[in-house]
């Protein structure tokens, strides 16, 4: 998923200056959704930002029983 959205950014064109205005954060907050090892993303920073990149996300709930 990190690999998409570093994919996804290098395909807008925009900025990461351009990213953290549209986002209204900090380069630290922009940087954590992006870092592939960062595991502690929350999932709302991680929406806002694959909007902004033009990608569409979709979540599969399974059981932890099977």
């Amino acid at each position: 998923m990190a690999a998409e959205r570093l994919d996804a950014l290098d395909e807008t064109g925009m900025s990461e200056r351009a990213l953290i205005r549209a986002l209204d954060t900090s380069p630290a907050q922009l940087y954590r959704p992006l870092d592939p090892t960062n595991r502690a993303k929350s999932f709302g920073q991680l929406m806002a930002l694959l909007h902004l990149l033009g990608r569409g996300v979709e979540v599969t709930v399974t059981s932890a029983l099977d």
